[in-house]
């Protein structure tokens, strides 16, 4: 039995990603005018391989501007990793960690499940589709579950106050994004290769 749920994240292979760290890693400091010139040479120059992670991105269903997405890319996440990694982080060394309770995960894997087996299309006996993606998935979560949310947010908050860490509610908020859709993405992994 195959479960397939449009990717939503798709990843570039082994050799793009090289490619887009080599660039921003020489271009960490460039302007943006200076970098978007130095990006359109160094396409032409390895024009081979980006056509066939082109190609092969919408293999997958990749449906936007490949260019434009490695673009953004390089310049907005590969770039900041270079510089943060050459000149060091301090912000991140001051950084609370935090933890969301096993409860508040398993309640968040069961959502994720039980939305994914209620959107289950049959295409042949053993193959099925099912049309969600994890920022649905997410919005419909809180909507229907602001009480077990507040609750273990509540707890989380007390320990944080009692460890003297300093967070804000927009920080909790984006750990609790980022969590859920992370969730969301094993599980898909995890139905795709069952």
């Amino acid at each position: 039995m195959s479960i397939n749920i449009p990717i939503q994240r798709f990843k570039y292979s082994n050799t793009i990603i090289q490619h887009l760290n080599d660039f921003a890693y020489t271009h960490r400091h460039d302007k943006r005018a200076i970098f978007k010139e130095c990006w359109s040479n160094f396409i032409a120059k390895h024009q081979y391989e980006f056509q066939n992670e082109h190609t092969r991105l919408q293999e997958l269903g990749f449906q936007g501007d490949a260019y434009a997405s490695m673009y953004k890319s390089v310049r907005f996440y590969y770039r900041k990793m270079q510089l943060e990694s050459i000149e060091g982080s301090n912000k991140n060394k001051n950084k609370t960690y935090m933890c969301f309770p096993l409860q508040f995960i398993q309640n968040v894997d069961d959502y994720i499940k039980n939305s994914i087996s209620q959107k289950l299309q049959c295409i042949t006996n053993n193959n099925f589709m099912c049309n969600i993606t994890a920022a649905d998935t997410y919005s419909r979560y809180i909507e229907n579950n602001t009480d077990i949310i507040h609750s273990y947010l509540t707890i989380m908050i007390k320990e944080l106050i009692i460890k003297q860490s300093i967070i804000s509610p927009d920080d909790i908020s984006l750990k609790f994004k980022k969590m859920f859709k992370n969730r969301f993405y094993k599980i898909q992994e995890k139905l795709k290769n069952n």
